[in-house]
C-alpha cells in the first residue's frame, strides 16, 4: 500500500470515527461522477490527483455547486498552476492529526448547515 493510500485510509477512518460515510475514490473524474450522482456534506481531496490535479477538481465542483465544502490537502512538494486563491474552502497542509481533521470536518460541514 502506497503511503498516499495509507494517509487517504486513515482520513476515511477518522471521518467514520466521527459518524460519517466517507465516499472514496481513485481519480479526479471518478469524483465528478459520484458528485453528479449524490450529495455530499463534504468533500475532501488531495491535490497530487491522477487526470487533473485537487485544484481543477475543486473548480469543477464549484462551477457545479458553489456551496459545496470542500477540503483540499496539500504536502509541501505541491505546487498550484496558479497564485489565486484555492476553489476549495480550506486547505490542509501535510503533516496533520486527526484532531484537525476533526476540526475541519465540522468547521465545513457546520458552515453549510448554517446558511
Amino acid at each position: 500500500m502506497s503511503n498516499d493510500a495509507i494517509v487517504v485510509e486513515a482520513i476515511a477512518a477518522a471521518v467514520r470515527m466521527e459518524g460519517h460515510v466517507p465516499t472514496v475514490v481513485s481519480s479526479g473524474a471518478e469524483a465528478l461522477r459520484c458528485i453528479h450522482s449524490q450529495h455530499y456534506d463534504l468533500v475532501g481531496t488531495k491535490f497530487d490527483l491522477p487526470g487533473m490535479n485537487g485544484e481543477e477538481l475543486a473548480c469543477w465542483i464549484k462551477a457545479l455547486l458553489p456551496r459545496q465544502p470542500i477540503v483540499l490537502v496539500m504536502n509541501e512538494r505541491d505546487q498550484p498552476s496558479s497564485r489565486q486563491p484555492s476553489a476549495a474552502d480550506l486547505v490542509l497542509r501535510k503533516p496533520f492529526t486527526f484532531s484537525e481533521i476533526k476540526q475541519v470536518i465540522y468547521k465545513l460541514i457546520r458552515s453549510e448547515t448554517e446558511t
